[in-house]
């Protein structure tokens, strides 16, 4: 539902209508949990530069005691010209309440990651200065920023790669749906990005680090997916994190396209389910010392 869906639609025969776009966009993800129409959305927030771009929108659980842990939902890359900016469309607008209803702090945001060329660094710092407005606005949005997780959309995927290298304050676990993660196996990216940038914003290229080892990673791979040189990356990421001992959860959905979170099928509710339990043990609070 993201960067390369775009593509595919926009290379179609028959392209899409703005109207037709927005649709496929809106599909709901298809997991749904008790409470979701209970979620409070503060929408359309600054971060960042502050401009029209830099806005995000934050999906709070109901107040049950403490603060909450927080999700940041890393969207792929887009034109310009899409009718829609990504925090808006129904797929992340569903994703949003899923996760505040399950007790997440849900923070959907627009950043500069584009398509066809992929603006990583800004992109990059777009990430950290969301994570600083999470940080800094932590009791506004009643989170805890001593728990957070990133996950990454398709062409989001490389914006995880820091978190493989360098310590982020919070930050306790990653998660990848579909998602590009190798950029040394992508012709697009390499005719874009020097090859240095490329290695940086591989998050296969980081695993042999000590960060990388105790970073607990989820993985959702869709085994039909039609993205040219994606699967590739996804792969060459599985063994290299086998081989390095990281952390790997990976559900595989053999029959799945791309963006398949809002199809209604069994092992689509496995793999969401499946994510929610990953979360519950990764943004768990820390044990009391002693």
């Amino acid at each position: 539902m993201i960067a390369p869906l775009v593509a595919l639609l926009v290379a179609a025969p028959s392209p899409p209508s703005a109207a037709e776009f927005v649709e496929r966009v809106n599909r709901p993800v298809a997991l749904t949990v008790p409470g979701m129409e209970r979620v409070q959305v503060l929408a359309d927030r600054k971060y960042g530069p502050g401009d029209a771009l830099h806005r995000f929108d934050a999906y709070l659980p109901e107040r049950r005691g403490g603060p909450a842990p927080v999700v940041l939902l890393i969207h792929g890359g887009v034109g310009a010209d899409v009718p829609v900016r990504p925090k808006d469309w129904g797929i992340y607008r569903s994703w949003g309440r899923v996760l505040a209803a399950s007790g997440y702090v849900a923070i959907t945001f627009n950043h500069r990651l584009a398509f066809p060329e992929p603006m990583l660094t800004e992109a990059d710092q777009d990430v950290l200065a969301m994570l600083e407005t999470v940080r800094a606005d932590a009791a506004a949005l009643r989170a805890d920023p001593a728990r957070i997780a990133l996950v990454a959309f398709s062409a989001g995927g490389p914006l995880l790669a820091r978190r493989l290298h360098q310590e982020l304050p919070g930050v306790r676990a990653l998660a990848g749906f579909y998602p590009f993660l190798d950029l040394r196996l992508s012709p697009l990216h390499r005719r874009y990005l020097k090859p240095d940038v490329v290695i940086a914003f591989s998050p296969a290229a980081q695993l042999r680090t000590p960060v990388a080892r105790r970073m607990p990673f989820f993985l959702a791979r869709a085994g039909k997916d039609a993205i040219p040189d994606l699967l590739p990356g996804v792969d060459a990421f599985v063994a290299e994190a086998l081989a390095a001992g990281t952390p790997l959860t990976l559900l595989n959905h053999p029959e799945a396209p791309h963006g398949f979170d809002h199809d209604p099928d069994p092992r689509t509710h496995e793999v969401l389910k499946t994510f929610l339990a990953f979360l519950a043990t990764h943004l768990s609070p820390a044990p009391a010392s002693g």
